[in-house]
């Protein structure tokens, strides 16, 4: 009886066995045959080093001439070529039965992409390698991305659309460094900026709904105190001086809060002050109403 991670790589064995045919029929089915002009396609189970690895199994165009380069070294005078090398898609069994595919980009000695490859998948379901619709798409992003790697490449606008989705959902390796996948990058930021902004705009509004309904319990106090001051000088037995240092003293205090709680410049601290400040104005406003200390005439 054989395990899942034995079957997974007899399924990986079976790809490579039988694949090499299959993408010498997706290059038959390539219409624009420019690669085949100046390239040559290696389809290598095993991979390009002598095909002796048998967890790889390489697809790429080899390298062509694009010119050449005088240098000098210990007085002598040397002519190097320059070449070009094409894409490689890779396939990469594991010994736990999971395979790894990665695309590396057409590059010459002086220029290449930012990304050293691009990390495409890590899975243990190697039964999807026995698909052809889905090796065909992985056919699809290898040329795709010879054409927009390449020196002599002509992407159309499908091509850059498939490019720009392995590098914008998938990992790219640069300097040797696996990066953080770029939509998920830009997924931080949006929600960073949407909880620092929306958690601010609801943390004013509530604020501000508070300033509104402290602002609206001291406009009623000052109301009730104008209403004392008519009932107390429409009275026949009122002590002025007691009266109007009392008032004055109240309205002042009133004032004072109404002004703070106009401001915004709020904190928890001030709320919690201002909030104990108005029931104390209210409690003493309770006690003046009923209290005689004015001679406030009852018939």
């Amino acid at each position: 009886m054989t395990t899942p991670r034995e079957n997974r790589i007899k399924d990986f064995e079976q790809f490579s066995e039988n694949s090499n045919t299959i993408f010498e029929k997706f290059k038959k089915e390539e219409k624009n045959t420019f690669f085949e002009d100046y390239y040559m396609l290696c389809v290598v189970p095993g991979g390009r080093n002598g095909g002796i690895d048998k967890n790889l199994f390489e697809v790429f165009y080899g390298a062509r001439a694009i010119g050449r380069k005088t240098e000098y070294k210990d007085d002598k005078r040397i002519v190097k070529t320059i070449l070009e090398r094409g894409v490689t898609l890779r396939y990469q069994l594991f010994d736990n039965g999971y395979y790894s595919i990665t695309f590396f980009p057409a590059s010459t000695e002086n220029q290449r992409p930012i990304e050293d490859f691009i990390y495409y998948r890590f899975s243990k379901n190697t039964s999807n390698l026995l698909n052809e619709k889905t090796l065909k798409k992985h056919w699809k992003y290898f040329i795709a991305y010879m054409h927009l790697t390449s020196l002599d490449g002509s992407p159309n606008l499908f091509q850059r659309l498939r490019i720009f989705k392995l590098r914008y959902f998938h990992h790219l390796v640069i300097n040797e460094k696996i990066q953080t996948k770029k939509f998920l990058k830009q997924l931080k930021t949006i929600l960073n900026y949407v909880l620092t902004v929306g958690l601010s705009g609801g943390l004013l509004f509530l604020i501000t709904l508070w300033s509104n309904d402290q602002s609206g319990e001291i406009n009623q106090l000052k109301d009730e105190v104008n209403e004392l001051k008519t009932e107390y000088l429409l009275s026949e037995k009122v002590d002025y001086k007691v009266f109007d240092i009392t008032t004055t003293e109240l309205e002042q205090e009133i004032n004072s809060l109404k002004r703070k709680s106009d401001s915004l410049s709020l904190d928890l601290c001030e709320t919690s002050i201002k909030t104990e400040q108005i029931k104390e104005l209210k409690n003493r406003f309770k006690s003046i109403r009923n209290s005689d200390r004015f001679g406030l005439y009852n018939p």
